[in-house]
């Protein structure tokens, strides 16, 4: 219709009118194409993925035309940690859906972290990482050599815990939209369809050819006529069963029995870790990742977290202090049980100390136990220090000389001494050569 001079077309972004004169064959007649020849240019594999790539959004352009990578899983675990979050399928009683976020070993498959809110926020995050630094602590493991995610959630955190060489040597920062690059999305897929499916009700794929992967839907026939029966279940089940999913998930067989024969996801993790790791740093790490709170030094020797005192590691330690200025910032982590087995003291961001608790001791001699003792000689010795520190640092006085006193000694004149002349000197010299004996011998005299 356009060469033949039906319809006019013109460029959308320049404005420019297009003249169907441009469009005919050499005798000036105007091109017409048939159907066949139409399609044909539409379904060239080229001119089809510029076709898609206009009409598609970008995630199903990336899925069905984008070239990937092609990549093979390395050697050791704790090379690489990757990290996402989720909505665990099955809703609570509000509708809404419990939110997780998961820390996978890439070698092993195994669950290293993972954590639950009712909203994704950053604290979510923090809770995975947390979880995740729990676990390795506990297993005596290193810190990893790099850390995958994505800029959703963690995005807030680039200058500082996620910036490589901070704490994690290495940081990859997966693209937005491509679920494909990240190997954490492969093993929420692997856990969900697999672990989950046979252990919960209600997991299953809706579109599945096969019913018995269908999860079991009931329509509630009603004016509004998109809605169906789903069971709804609380918080705590949903996160009671996801961590006993994990459980299992990584109790089960290596999915590589040929190259890890016999062995469990966990029991690859623990064997087969990289051998460059390097320990973690907790004072450093936990300024990013613990529990904060403002205390303050008391009587130069403890502060109070969480209702417990934590000492410090000795008396010298003051001297780091601020002029006139006790308070600091603790960072703590607690174990599973709520334990906080150590806290770091910063004050203005610089490092102070870290800080052990505090031993109470049963004043009552009579029952006094071995630990009560211990701990008695504990603080007796952190007091024996002190006042060895007081002792040696004292303050001494100093002598104050009125305006008069100070001038009449700076009116006396100084007497002026005769050198002693080269005769002298070489007596002196002829004396201090002679033997011990001779020199008592010559003192008497």
């Amino acid at each position: 219709m356009f060469v033949q001079g039906d319809l006019e077309l013109y460029d959308p972004e320049t404005g420019e009118v297009l003249n169907p004169a441009d469009f005919t064959d050499k005798d000036g007649n105007p091109l017409v194409l048939s159907p066949a020849t139409v399609a044909n240019y539409l379904n060239n594999p080229k001119n089809k993925a510029l076709r898609a790539k206009l009409h598609m959004s970008q995630w199903d352009f990336n899925n069905a035309y984008r070239p990937y990578h092609l990549r093979s899983i390395g050697e050791f675990s704790l090379s690489k940690v990757s990290l996402d979050d989720r909505d665990l399928p099955r809703p609570m009683k509000d509708g809404n859906r419990v939110k997780a976020y998961y820390a996978y070993d890439v070698v092993s498959g195994a669950v290293v972290g993972y954590a639950y809110n009712r909203y994704k926020t950053t604290e979510l995050f923090l809770d995975c990482m947390r979880n995740m630094f729990q676990t390795l602590d506990r297993n005596g493991m290193y810190i990893p050599a790099e850390l995958e995610v994505e800029h959703h959630l963690v995005s807030d955190f680039a200058d500082g815990l996620m910036q490589a060489g901070t704490v994690f040597p290495l940081i990859r920062w997966c693209n937005p939209g491509n679920s494909r690059e990240k190997r954490a999305e492969h093993k929420n897929r692997e856990k969900k369809y697999g672990v989950e499916k046979r252990t919960q009700v209600g997991i299953g794929r809706w579109w599945a050819k096969l019913e018995a992967n269908r999860p079991k839907e009931e329509k509630v026939y009603d004016e509004k006529n998109n809605t169906y029966k789903v069971k709804a279940y609380s918080y705590e089940e949903l996160v009671a069963d996801d961590i006993r999913a994990i459980q299992t998930f990584n109790a089960q067989p290596h999915p590589n029995q040929k190259r890890y024969p016999g062995m469990s996801r966990w029991d690859v993790l623990c064997a087969h870790q990289n051998p460059n790791l390097a320990p973690w740093d907790k004072a450093v790490l936990y300024r990013f990742i613990g529990q904060h709170t403002e205390t303050t030094i008391r009587q130069n020797t403890y502060c109070t977290v969480m209702y417990n005192q934590y000492g410090l590691p000795s008396p010298e330690i003051i001297e780091k202090l601020e002029p006139r200025n006790y308070k600091v910032d603790a960072y703590y982590l607690p174990d599973a049980d709520g334990t906080i087995n150590e806290v770091y003291i910063y004050q203005n961001g610089r490092y102070i100390a870290t800080c052990k608790p505090v031993a109470r001791y049963n004043e009552n001699t009579a029952e006094q136990t071995e630990y009560d003792k211990a701990a008695y000689t504990e603080q007796s010795k952190y007091v024996a220090q002190f006042d060895k520190m007081m002792k040696d640092g004292k303050i001494k006085r100093v002598g104050i000389l009125a305006k008069e006193e100070a001038k009449l000694i700076t009116e006396v004149q100084a007497e002026a001494v005769p050198l002693p002349t080269q005769a002298e000197e070489e007596d002196y010299s002829a004396y201090m050569d002679i033997s011990a004996f001779e020199h008592d011998a010559v003192a008497k005299i």
